[in-house]
């Protein structure tokens, strides 16, 4: 099948890209029509997720992205987290047990930014992503000016 037609890709749990998923990651700007991808589970490096990040800000067919257990690393997230702010046609994402600790709030703050203005997002997963409970209950206060979010799962 060429690159160009496929639509959905889910590598969750698949044993045999769990830490090779990078070269993959470098095939999706080919991926013009995807609409759903899930690499959960499959390790992503730092390059992999800035990588991932780039085709996430271009890609404007992409509605579900599920990065959940991929042990993404403190830059990684930022690379991804700043992609989701740019691409408003995301409506599902989950980046549930990756880590958001920032001594900052950084993350937190990039969240609740991202629910008040993303005119898709209907879905967000981020349980056990280290958030402390202030963090937490910021983004709380976020959800109420959401026009689209319809779930959001998070823990402290």
């Amino acid at each position: 099948m060429k690159p160009d037609k496929i639509t959905d890709i889910n590598l969750m749990g698949s044993v045999s890209f769990h830490d090779h998923i990078d070269p993959v990651i470098r095939e999706l700007p080919k991926m013009k029509h995807l609409t759903s991808l899930n690499i959960a589970g499959c390790m992503l490096s730092q390059a992999g997720c800035r990588q991932l990040s780039l085709f996430v800000f271009t890609c404007f067919t992409l509605r579900m992205l599920d990065v959940s257990h991929c042990r993404i690393s403190y830059q990684g997230s930022r690379y991804l987290i700043d992609a989701l702010n740019r691409n408003t046609c995301i409506r599902n994402f989950n980046f549930s047990h990756n880590d958001l600790n920032s001594a900052s709030y950084e993350f937190s703050i990039k969240v609740a930014s991202m629910i008040t203005r993303h005119p898709c997002l209907m879905h967000l997963d981020i349980t056990n992503t280290n958030l402390k409970r202030e963090e937490i209950m910021f983004i709380g206060l976020a959800v109420n000016q959401s026009k689209t979010l319809l779930s959001i799962h998070m823990t402290a």
